[in-house]
């Protein structure tokens, strides 16, 4: 079997420089970064991250991950957390492999899979941290070299992105984050609030909407979205807010003023305030510094 040496050589050799590098297996993508980043909050999508080498943070509030090579970081709810890659030198880089996950792969794993018998009315939280055993490393590693070579790609794509969820829904915890993803699932009550934020985040909305759309009651809504996500319902879309007006500024020139109230903040002085404990520094200086930033420094 193939470990974290083979693992980090195969990456190294994906990734010969800093950057972002899409392979040919649709969804799998491998990123290297040769320094440290500074906190980025980000969104950070339905993902599997292996860790080949180097030291990356994690962090929703009340959620902390730390997670290094031979590890790996189960994201199975769409969530904007702040991610920074703190150890990663030109000669020793961070390294990573990615791969997004989809419904339509997990269903067959988790219809046909022994089921387990976890506590179904309490959430597990959304992001998840684990080690990987020697089997699952093996599978990781073939990932990378079939996502290499075009016919590997094409024929033997799929069966290791099976083997790969396989592997991890067998591992406690795991099964249920991933049933997050299915349209069905057991908690689909409180993902469809998530999906509401996240369509409506400009809207004023009050916690027992909330918990109304999920069938709870407001308490128990309040406590398992925490669980779930690591943070409360309106700092979720707190972050949310100020992650699209962060966009707006960036991305289409819109002033600070401007795209406050484009995210539904009716007092700019409560935006700016929001923004600076949320990034570090008002508004307008933030922008300013992440003109001159890279595409890599906000990847999670």
């Amino acid at each position: 079997m193939r470990g974290i040496h083979e693992f980090k050589t195969t990456l190294m050799q994906m990734a010969p420089t800093e950057g972002i590098f899409d392979t040919l297996m649709p969804g799998v993508s491998v990123l290297r970064l040769n320094r440290p980043t500074v906190p980025e909050l980000v969104v950070y999508e339905p993902t599997l991250c292996f860790i080949a080498n180097g030291i990356k943070e994690t962090r929703i509030d009340t959620l902390h991950y730390r997670y290094g090579a031979g590890e790996y970081l189960l994201g199975s709810v769409r969530l904007p957390v702040t991610g920074a890659i703190v150890d990663a030198t030109a000669d020793n880089p961070y390294l990573c492999l990615r791969m997004d996950l989809d419904a339509r792969d997990l269903l067959p794993i988790l219809e046909t899979a022994p089921p387990s018998t976890p506590d179904t009315k309490t959430p597990r939280q959304a992001l998840c941290q684990h080690s990987v055993d020697a089997p699952l490393c093996d599978a990781v590693v073939r990932a990378a070299e079939i996502a290499s070579d075009p016919e590997q790609a094409r024929h033997l794509g799929s069966l290791i992105t099976q083997e790969i969820l396989w592997r991890i829904q067998q591992t406690p915890g795991v099964r249920d984050a991933l049933t997050y993803l299915l349209p069905r699932g057991k908690h689909r009550g409180l993902i469809k609030t998530i999906e509401w934020l996240e369509a409506h985040y400009a809207s004023p909305v009050a916690i027992e909407e909330l918990a109304l759309m999920a069938n709870m009651s407001g308490s128990a809504f309040h406590a398992q979205f925490k669980q779930l996500t690591g943070t409360t319902p309106l700092r979720f879309r707190m972050r949310l807010r100020l992650i699209e007006a962060r966009r707006l500024m960036l991305g289409e020139g819109m002033e600070a003023a401007k795209a406050g109230f484009a995210v539904g903040y009716a007092e700019p002085a409560q935006f700016s305030r929001e923004y600076t404990r949320l990034f570090g520094m008002p508004p307008k200086r933030d922008i300013e510094r992440l003109k001159g930033s890279r595409l890599e420094d906000f990847v999670v």
